[in-house]
């Protein structure tokens, strides 16, 4: 018996750029989906594509989403962010040295978040051009991008005050994802 299965992802975050603190705790929950969700589903794509697999696959990203990935504050914020854990998974490393049960989990790791670096560097810190690039790949033509809406903010000007989206120039969701 033949049959199929679909696992549904809720592809949304609140919109949490808070330019006027130079750290704020909510842009963590941006900073982790990229780092446990979104790098990752970018990884596994590849692979999809690498071993040329066949699959069929639908990613939906919000108006909010797309304009927090795009925004370069949220970017150079999130590359720190990168960073720090690689700084600390090297620290582990060495402090797990002898301690037989955690040395591998703290190499792991460490390797999992140079790996996501080497992704968000290749594609130059913007996650949606690196969703585009695997959706109009010849060998994933079964792939799926879309956005939830018509259209979408373009972010402001990393020195903007104001934690709001607010339009430098409205763009279209098929704009953003498929230009």
């Amino acid at each position: 018996m033949e049959g199929y299965f679909a696992l549904v992802l809720h592809a949304h975050l609140p919109f949490v750029r808070h330019p006027e603190h130079p750290k704020f705790l909510e842009e963590n929950w941006l900073f982790e989906a990229i780092t446990e969700t979104y790098i990752p589903l970018i990884q596994v794509m590849e692979g999809w594509m690498r071993d040329e697999m066949e699959t069929r696959l639908t990613v939906s990203l919000s108006p909010p989403l797309c304009a927090m990935l795009l925004d370069p504050l949220l970017q150079d914020r999130y590359t720190q962010f990168l960073e720090n854990l690689i700084e600390l998974a090297e620290k582990e490393t060495h402090r797990t040295y002898w301690d037989k049960p955690f040395h591998p989990l703290a190499q792991m790791y460490f390797e999992r978040f140079q790996k996501i670096r080497e992704v968000w560097v290749r594609y130059k810190r913007n996650l949606i051009d690196a969703f585009k690039k695997i959706s109009r790949c010849r060998k994933t033509r079964n792939h799926h991008l879309r956005g939830d809406s018509r259209s979408a903010a373009a972010p402001r000007e990393p020195s903007s005050i104001h934690s709001g989206p607010g339009p430098r120039r409205a763009r279209s969701l098929p704009e953003l994802l498929w230009d």
